[in-house]
């Protein structure tokens, strides 16, 4: 069986695997940010995250959530969001062309070669999109040059990661795809081989509001020692943003207190701050009623109780927040929430939607 790539398009971060051969391997990650440099010079992903603090102006974020909108400015640039998709596709592309033995790097022109060098491709798509968003997005794989085999849904995807799609019994899975922005959670139906969405319901909370709820007691907090005010400076609050995100919360997840330090994070002074999980979890209480709040109201717009539901998978950035997962499982007893295994949870959906196309095809 011919390869094939798999992609998974967020508004925070993009991810790639290949499939063959009956198996997935995930490639890479990175943030879905295009920076706009000098005429025709267009950087992607890593190369924007590193200058969103420098020159915000001129990098466009959130690329995916402009799908099936019109043109859009970016300093004295314009572009179309299936342009700027496209964009992220390419770069992805490469990374998978590279990964299964492609020479890309020595070409003169090298997106010129990865766009006109065409390969199969799963992609996944949230299932709030419209019709316009998912035909904007269709569009953006031809731009960059990718045979779309196989299109299908987030949470179809997070089953196939971890081999539901395709149980010989009938059952309903409870996915939960807890994104940056925002978390859906859906109850997919297994019947007889095939794989679909019964019901999905999209809640406007994410992982960036657990990192918005500790920057906002932090800021209060430097306030206190400090008398001086933080958020006033645009690039000092980035600066403690991405300590948050990048240092205090990724060692919240795997242990009981984390630390950030950050040298002269507004007028020369360093800052030191430390907290525990316990308190972490404290100030994000508010974020956790509402995640048990979107549990109930998924089931009751489904029309299905607790014991209909036969497995949860849990996937997303938040499936790490130690408090989630344990609030899944209180809410399904008995029925522990999957979010381990091969793809582990941040990669499920792109790997999922490799085994899924290869299995379809």
């Amino acid at each position: 069986m011919s390869t094939l790539f798999a992609f998974d398009i967020g508004n925070y971060e993009s991810k790639v695997a290949v499939g063959s051969n009956g198996t997935a391997t995930f490639v890479a990650a990175m943030p879905s940010m295009l920076l706009f440099g000098s005429p025709g010079e267009i950087g992607v992903g890593w190369n924007a995250r590193d200058m969103l603090l420098l020159d915000p102006d001129n990098v466009l974020t959130r690329v995916k959530g402009l799908l099936g909108g019109p043109v859009v400015t970016v300093g004295e640039n314009k572009i179309s969001p299936e342009q700027a998709c496209a964009h992220i596709l390419l770069e992805l592309k490469a990374l998978a062309m590279a990964a299964v033995g492609e020479a890309v790097d020595s070409q003169e022109d090298r997106y010129a070669f990865v766009r006109e060098t065409v390969r199969n491709a799963a992609v996944t798509f949230p299932t709030y999109f419209s019709e316009p968003q998912r035909v904007a997005l269709k569009e953006a794989c031809r731009l960059a040059g990718l045979n779309v085999v196989a299109f299908l849904a987030d949470p179809v995807a997070a089953c196939a990661a971890y081999g539901l799609d395709h149980t010989a019994t009938s059952r309903n899975v409870f996915v939960i795809d807890a994104g940056h922005n925002a978390t859906t959670m859906s109850v997919v139906e297994v019947k007889a081989g095939a794989c679909s969405v019964r019901h999905a319901t999209t809640s406007p909370f994410g992982g960036n509001d657990f990192v918005e709820t500790c920057v906002k007691e932090i800021v209060g907090r430097f306030r206190q020692s400090h008398k001086k005010d933080l958020s006033r400076d645009r690039k000092s609050m980035g600066r403690l943003r991405n300590a948050v995100n990048g240092q205090l919360l990724p060692t919240l997840y795997c242990d009981t207190s984390s630390t950030i330090s950050i040298d002269s994070v507004y007028e020369g002074i360093d800052f030191n701050y430390s907290i525990t999980r316990a308190r972490f979890e404290g100030w994000c209480n508010d974020l956790l009623a509402q995640f048990n709040t979107a549990i109930a109201g998924t089931l009751r717009d489904a029309r299905i109780s607790v014991t209909d539901v036969n497995d949860v998978v849990f996937v997303g950035g938040p499936s790490k927040v130690i408090r989630l997962p344990q609030l899944a499982n209180e809410a399904f007893p008995g029925r522990q929430s999957i979010r381990s295994g091969p793809p582990g949870s941040l990669h499920a959906v792109a790997y999922g939607a490799a085994l899924y196309a290869q299995r379809n095809r």
